[in-house]
This record gives structure tokens, sequence and C-alpha cells, in this order.
């Protein structure tokens, strides 16, 4: 069900995007000072090297050593450590880390973007002490599906509930690398001290924590985790794995990687906040707004005459999807690879029988090379706030690989067309 126009939301809406930049697209006034259209369409930005170096707040170093990442005490050459594996016959792994930093909420206003930066191991290039590739444990990670976090978000909707959300601070690393193979890492000269410079020709150091980036660390933080959440009393629901409930409270925990979303009674909340940061290093929580890239609203709902008398219409409050601000980029994604300035009204999601014609389906289509691009950016959109558009899209993807004409006329009918036509119902409850 749409929400419709509200003064609330409005003032949100104008918060959130750079209308100065909408307007100035729509008028089709370029300004050179600003990247191109497909790149405002992405969430995040990614920086070039020499941007992240010369930008202080674009690295994570001190956070990452003071955790003990890794360990300067145990720096050696890298081939001594060879050597030594190859004579005693324990294999060892050697590794790379890589420096990368981005711009999160890049399709915002430029007040509310937000440096991230990361330090990750680079798990292809790693080899053994033969210089054979690297074999890993790959611990599986299972973080909540997207059902399962709407789930315990309509779970906070209860009389006498309420949702909140907090994030690990550096999860990975709050977990121990206890792989089965010690992993010698080379860091980028930019994170080595200077001394080394006369002491090494290639210093490699032992990686303490589980990095991201490394194979197993999902795996790692995800067992970490989950034992330390197992200590204060949750079950893990089995239909929605990642999710955890704990009978004596009625509490109902949603866990995606380092994003936790809690539900239960409004008056535990606090409470279970102070036990679980006082055995993990976690942001203080906040109430739910932006989660998994979309935005969490609640807003009253208007009563319709004989409402009172079904219980599914009884409650105050509804919760909002709004991904409004995606939805636009989506469609200026796809204007900007297509050089298209407007689009048609498309009245339904698929295309009248018989006007996609054999020649159509032999043909190659001119976004063949930019199909995927379309269609992911579109299915997030779909998994997250527009359920809809879900089977277009996932028929569509399976035909990436033969991209043709046909496939060329569907994804106008419904992804961009379709989508560009019902846009503000893309806020949804």
């Amino acid at each position: 069900m749409a929400i419709e126009t509200d003064p609330t939301v409005n003032n949100l809406v104008a918060e959130l995007l750079d209308h100065d930049r909408l307007l100035s697209q729509a008028l089709e006034h370029e300004d050179d000072t600003r990247p191109s259209q497909k790149v405002q369409a992405m969430v995040t930005k990614l920086l070039s090297r020499a941007e992240m170096l010369s930008n202080p707040k674009a690295l994570e170093a001190d956070g990452l050593i003071k955790a003990g990442t890794w360990s300067l005490d145990s720096v050696r050459e890298k081939e001594d450590v060879r050597a030594e594996a190859k004579r005693t016959g324990v294999s060892v792994h050697f590794g790379q880390l890589m420096t990368i930093a981005s711009i999160k909420f890049y399709e915002l206003a430029q007040h509310l973007q937000k440096m991230k930066g990361r330090i990750d191991y680079r798990g292809d290039c790693a080899k053994d002490e033969h210089g054979a590739a690297a074999v890993y444990q790959e611990l599986r990670a299972n973080p909540t599906s997207v059902q399962g976090l709407n789930a315990c978000l309509a779970y906070g909707l209860l009389p006498g509930h309420s949702s909140s959300a907090a994030g690990a601070v550096k999860a990975y690393v709050q977990a121990l690398l206890s792989s089965k193979y010690r992993t010698w890492i080379e860091l980028p000269p930019e994170l080595r001290p200077k001394h080394w410079r006369d002491k090494f020709v290639k210093p490699v150091v032992l990686l303490v924590k589980a990095l991201y980036g490394h194979p197993d660390a999902g795996g790692l933080w995800e067992q970490h985790l989950k034992k330390i959440i197992k200590n204060l009393g949750g079950q893990e629901v089995p239909e929605y794995p990642g999710n955890f409930f704990f009978p004596d409270t009625k509490l109902l925990l949603s866990t995606y990687v380092d994003d936790l979303t809690l539900a239960r009674p409004t008056e535990e909340h606090e409470p279970f906040w102070a036990k679980l940061t006082s055995v993990a290093d976690i942001e203080p929580p906040e109430p739910i707004y932006r989660i998994l890239g979309r935005n969490h609203l609640v807003m009253p709902l208007s009563k319709t005459e004989g409402s009172e008398e079904c219980a599914a219409f009884r409650a105050q409050e509804a919760l909002v999807f709004d991904m409004l601000d995606y939805a636009h980029q989506t469609v200026d994604l796809y204007k900007s690879i297509t050089n298209t300035k407007s689009l048609k009204h498309a009245a339904t999601p698929f295309v009248p029988d018989g006007s996609v014609t054999i020649d159509d389906e032999e043909a190659k289509g001119e976004l063949a090379p930019n199909a995927c691009c379309i269609l992911m950016k579109a299915l997030w959109l779909g998994r997250l706030s527009r359920p809809d558009i879900i089977k277009p899209i996932n028929d569509l993807a399976t035909k990436v690989q033969s991209w043709s004409g046909g496939r060329q006329e569907v994804v106008k009918a419904y992804p961009i067309h379709r989508l560009n036509t019902t846009v503000p119902t893309c806020r949804y409850h």
C-alpha cells in the first residue's frame, strides 16, 4: 500500500536529497565539477589511490593496529619464513593487505555522505610456501535474509514493542584468525614503520585477527558473534538463520554481518544493549532509520470506515520502507547509459503478447554490455522495497549472457519505464 504525500516525509526527503543536483539534472544543466550521472547512481563511490592517500580520514590503520589485527613485533624477512616452512614441513600462507577508501551514501546530499576507509586482506594473491594458491577452510557465513530482517521489524511494531539498531565496530577483527595455517602478510608501504626500510627487503608480519577479505573472516566473525549471543540466552530461529529469539525477555535480534537490529518490549532494549556492549565492541544503539540502504519511517495510519473490525488494521502506526532516492538513481542510471531524456508510461511490468518478435530475439540488444549493471541495481530495489519487480528482473537476469533485442524491449517495459512510472510507490509500509 503506497503512502500518500505527507509533510513529515517531504521534510525528510528534502534533507536526504540534493535538490540542487536533481534540478540541474532535470534542466539538463551540466556541471563539470560533478562526476558523471553513472557514478551518481552508485550508493558508494570508490576513491582512487591518490585521492585516498591525500585524505587523512580515508585510512583506518590506527583502529586496526589498536585492535591487534597484525603483530608488528613478529616482523621477519619473507624468504626466511618460506625457508623455515619448507624445512619443517609446517605449511604457511603468504598474503598482502590492500588499502581502499570510499564515500558511502554518495547518492545523498554531501553533508550526509560518510567517508569509509578499509584495509583488506587480498585473498586473490595468497600463496603457500611453495608458491601454490593458498587453500582455505572456506567457513560459510549465513547472515539474516531480507525477509528475516522484515520479520524482526514487524515484531517491533507490536503494541508495547519498538525497534533499535546498532553496528559492530570493526566487526571481523573482533574475532581471532583461527585458521588451519598461520598467515603472514605484506603491509602496504604507507603502513610500514619507516625504520623497516633499511632492515628488510620484503618484510612480513603475522595476521592475528579475521581481517575483512580473508576467505575465513566472515565465518569466524559469525561464529564469534553467535557464541556471544547464545551465552546471553539467544536461540537461533530455524526459519530465519541470523535471527535470535530470547525466551526470557521476548527479544528478537536480527544480525546482518555487523548490523544488529533489535525488536522487543521497549523497556528491555537498554538492559540488553548494555549486556551486549560489555562483551562486544558495539556502537551506541539508535532508533532504526537506514538499514541495508533502505530508510525506515514510522507513520501514523489513517483509519477507514469499518477498519476497526479487522485486527490487522487496529495498529496506530505503520513502518514505511522508503527507497525513493534509490529508485530515482536507478532510473537515472538507465537514462545515462542509454542517453535517454524521457521515458514512456508503462501500465504493467510486462510487455504485451506478441510485441517481441523472433527477429527481436535473434538480434543482439544494444544494452548487452550494461544489462547486468542495470538489472542488479533494480533487483536490490525489488528485494528491499518493491517485491512486485523481483520476478521480471530475475527472468531477465537469466539472459544477461545472451542479451537480445527482445530482452531489450522487456527491460524497457519493466525495470525502467515501469519503475519510472511508479517511482512514488517506492515508499511502502
